[in-house]
């Protein structure tokens, strides 16, 4: 791409005057300007600040949907209030679920959960609301093997009407890290989606 240039003398010498210069003769040598390769290398460095913003990142947000047979209402009825079924009907997910404080169906309600993650076992102490207008079921995170990494670890699970016989489950996973060097919890993410998707078999069975 060539630009128009304009000879300016001033004080008896000839000047080189372009506004919109892509390359300026002085002598035998050329001056090179290029702005694409220019802004390409600025997308570039943006990338890569952007990737190193997303490996130092200390909390965030997953958002995942599970669309699952059988209504909305019984699959909310078995994680509100029916956790005791959860070792027979998913044993090699959880062994055991206890509740410390209130009902099992109770809002602000303590229990802990004894499960199998990646080969291991563990312990989870959570803190539930229940919101029976939206069928939303929040687990707020008080102790557990997950809460070493993590200083807030929310799940909420939220199941939403497509048919009389058919819904989704929404998941959202709030987490925010103790430190830097603390793991993103996307393993647990992965775990939490599994739960819900293998408990479906169950739920339509009863």
């Amino acid at each position: 791409m060539h630009s128009t240039i304009k000879m300016i003398k001033k004080n008896g010498r000839n000047h080189v005057f372009n506004r919109h210069v892509h390359y300026i003769n002085q002598g035998d040598d050329k001056c090179y300007h290029q702005p694409k390769q220019n802004i390409q290398k600025q997308v570039e460095a943006l990338k890569r600040k952007r990737e190193r913003e997303k490996e130092m990142a200390t909390s965030g947000t997953y958002v995942t949907e599970v669309p699952l047979k059988g209504s909305a209402e019984k699959h909310y009825k078995r994680w509100k209030n029916e956790n005791h079924v959860f070792p027979d009907a998913i044993g090699h997910h959880i062994q055991d679920v206890i509740v410390h404080e209130g009902e099992h169906d109770s809002h602000g309600s303590i229990r802990s959960w004894n499960y199998t993650w990646d080969g291991k076992e563990e312990v989870f102490k959570e803190r539930r609301e229940i919101d029976d207008e939206t069928k939303t079921l929040t687990l707020r995170g008080l102790e557990g093997h997950v809460m070493e990494q993590l200083k807030v670890y929310d799940v909420i699970y939220q199941f939403i009407p497509k048919s009389e016989d058919s819904c989704v489950c929404k998941i959202t996973l709030i987490w925010e890290k103790r430190n830097d060097e603390s793991p993103e919890p996307s393993g647990y993410m992965k775990f939490v989606k599994s739960l819900v998707a293998d408990m479906e078999e169950h739920v339509i069975k009863t």
